[in-house]
Order: structure tokens, then C-alpha cells, then sequence
């Protein structure tokens, strides 16, 4: 029979975490259910052991009953957990958004929504390109552009089609938690592929600046910034010490101090700023017509403000030659009804009337992307 003390305790914590980390090393972030049930086998095995002694017995189930509770009721509850994710995503990691395989797919399998996505041979949420080489535009930007949300034939790019009446012209490019600067070296890939567009539409909204903060692993000047992969397991594993984290060390939801963030986004919006130059300078070279599409998320239409401003208050200011359309404020009207609750990306009706807006808006700049293609 198993006597409490140090040394049994010890022994189980380090096996546990032993075990653990042997098999998060196959994929580090990507085992919530076994970082879960690891942490609660590890406060049971604490509660056997410590049954004879009253005190520790005590502390042992009230921790594991809060840490049960607060998986319920957190307001520290992340993103993918709350669309329906087992698992907790580390933002700070050095990862990399590449197109997909070909043939690849795979279902939302959310509890407010489950569509299919399929990728075609260039990784991209299309049909098979068959050899087409030549498109009216290709249409750049994250999950959003992707179709995150709603089904296939909903996408922006496919209602653009139905705009235009044509058939496959249009192509997505659209990635999930990829950036524009990110899309930019699949744009100058696909070009030296002999892929070719009239237009390039880059969308545009503040998750780019939020996708750019955690991978900021990867960026030059900001590599500094961000918790380490061990905190992150802990924040990942255990609710309790997500409160600890947010209450005791008062770091925001994205992990980060509040004077870290404002240098963070200082840097990453200047980056952002530069690449937006370059992507035009690209088109104007290539002789193509580029759009820059600013976009609001639900949280920014709800409270009227919008993270990009001092951006697209700048390229207005600076760079008068660059096509901008404010679609910011296009749902100010009634927020929610154009975005799923939790899972936040638009819903139908917010794609079918983004879709309308944004092609009304390219009208307006150049009615030749009304021409038959």
C-alpha cells in the first residue's frame, strides 16, 4: 500500500510529466485530450495518496473540483475550445501557414456549424485549375477569404463569380490563419508558376495583426516578445493557472503584458504598413489592378472601433495610388446577424452581403471588372 510522502509525490509528478512530454514531442500542441486527462489522472493519483491524510486530501479535491469548475465557466476559455476544439492552440510557436495537399479535406465539425472543405492541386479551396492559368482576380486574405462558416458555394470568390457570370475566374487564395505577409510569397510563387490575374484583392482585418504578434517566433526584431513553450504547456494544461496567469501576473488573453503589446503592435503594424507598399509596387510592375479590402470582425462591428485605422489612415495620407475599400463599417447596422456567435466568421448572410458590397465598391474604382472575362 502507497504511503504519502515526498518521495511518492515526486515520483508521480515526474513520471506524469515524463509521459506527457514524451508524447506531446509527436505534436506539441496538438494533444489536448491527453494534456487534459493527464492532469486530472495526476490530481486523482494525488487524492489516493494523500486519502489517510485529512489536510492534503481536502486540498487535493478542492483543487481538482476547480479545476473541473473552471472548464466550464472560465472566462479564460481560448478560441478553439470554445468553437468546440479538445485541444488548446499555443499562438506563441514557430509555425509557417502553407497551402494544402491536393484532394486534402476536412469538416469544421463545430457545434454551430460543420462544412466540408476540399483543396485543389495548388493547396488552395477551388475547384481543380485543369491547366487554367489566367483568372479575372485572385482573391487573397485569411480563413475569412477561405469560407470559414459557410458552404462552398458561398465563398466570396464564388459569389463574386455569380456577380460576373462566369466560371471558375476567380481564385481563392484565402488560407486559414495565414497573413498578408504570409500571402505575399505565395503571391510572387504562383506568379512564377505562370499563374496570372487582372486583379489581386487582398483582404484585410485585424487578426492579421494578431496572427503576426504569435508568430512573431519567426520575425527579426520581435523575437523576444512572448511567453516560452513550457509556460504555454502549463497555460494549455491547467485552468487554474490560466487565472493565475491573467489575475496574479496581469497578462492579457493573448499572453502578453500590456506594454509588450503596444510594442508589439507598434512593430507588426509597420511591417504591415510596408508589405501593403510592396504588394502594390508588385502589381504595378506585373501590370495588375490591386485592391486593398479593410474588413471589421464582429467584436470591432459591436463596439465601433476598428484596429487598422491609423493603417488605412496612413495609406490614405501616403499612398493616395493605392485602391482602397472601407468595408468596416458595412454591418454597423446590426452586427450580429452577419456572424456566427462564437465562432465569429460571417455567417450567409454576412458573406452574401460582403460579397455584394465589395463587388458594388470595385465597380465604383473600375467598371471594366464588369467586362466578360
Amino acid at each position: 500500500m502507497l504511503k504519502l510522502n515526498s518521495k511518492n509525490i515526486i515520483f508521480s509528478l515526474v513520471l506524469l510529466l515524463f509521459l506527457y512530454f514524451a508524447l506531446a514531442s509527436f505534436d506539441f500542441f496538438n494533444l489536448g485530450s491527453i494534456a487534459n486527462s493527464s492532469l486530472i489522472a495526476l490530481l486523482f493519483a494525488l487524492l489516493y495518496l494523500a486519502r489517510k491524510n485529512s489536510v492534503l486530501f481536502s486540498l487535493f479535491l478542492a483543487i481538482l473540483i476547480i479545476e473541473l469548475a473552471l472548464r466550464f465557466f472560465s472566462p479564460y476559455i481560448s478560441y478553439s475550445e470554445r468553437i468546440g476544439k479538445s485541444k488548446f492552440t499555443a499562438p506563441f510557436f514557430n509555425h509557417k501557414v502553407e497551402p494544402h495537399k491536393n484532394g486534402e479535406q476536412f469538416s469544421d465539425e463545430q457545434t454551430e456549424f460543420n462544412f466540408l472543405h476540399v483543396f485543389n492541386e495548388l493547396g488552395y479551396k477551388d475547384e481543380n485549375m485543369q491547366n487554367q492559368k489566367k483568372f479575372k482576380a485572385f482573391l487573397l486574405g485569411d480563413s475569412f477569404v477561405q469560407g470559414v462558416g459557410v458552404k462552398p458555394s458561398g465563398t466570396i470568390d464564388k459569389q463574386l463569380e455569380n456577380l460576373l457570370a462566369c466560371n471558375n475566374c476567380i481564385l481563392n487564395m484565402g488560407l486559414s490563419g495565414s497573413n498578408l505577409i504570409n500571402h505575399y510569397s505565395l503571391l510572387q510563387e504562383i506568379t512564377k508558376q505562370g499563374y496570372r490575374a487582372e486583379n489581386i484583392i487582398l483582404n484585410l482585418n485585424s487578426t492579421d495583426i494578431i496572427d503576426l504578434i504569435y508568430q512573431c517566433k519567426t520575425k527579426r526584431e520581435t523575437e523576444n516578445f512572448g511567453r516560452s513553450l513550457v509556460f504555454q504547456y502549463f497555460y494549455g494544461l491547467s485552468f487554474i493557472f490560466r487565472h493565475f496567469s491573467h489575475e496574479v501576473l496581469n497578462l492579457g488573453k493573448d499572453l502578453l503584458y500590456t506594454q509588450e503589446r503596444e510594442e508589439l503592435k507598434a512593430l507588426i503594424e509597420n511591417e504591415i504598413y510596408k508589405s501593403i507598399v510592396q504588394y502594390h509596387a508588385f502589381c504595378e510592375e506585373q501590370n495588375i489592378n490591386f485592391y486593398l479590402v479593410f474588413q471589421a470582425l464582429l467584436h470591432e462591428c459591436n463596439n465601433k472601433s476598428f484596429e487598422l485605422e491609423s493603417i488605412r489612415e496612413q495609406l490614405k495620407q501616403n499612398n493616395p495610388e493605392i485602391k482602397l475599400i472601407d468595408l468596416s463599417s458595412l454591418f454597423n447596422d446590426n452586427c450580429n446577424a452577419y456572424y456566427w456567435p462564437i465562432d465569429c466568421h460571417f455567417n450567409e448572410k454576412g458573406y452574401t452581403a460582403y460579397s455584394k458590397a465589395l463587388f458594388d465598391q470595385i465597380l465604383a474604382i473600375d467598371s471594366s471588372f464588369a467586362k466578360p472575362f
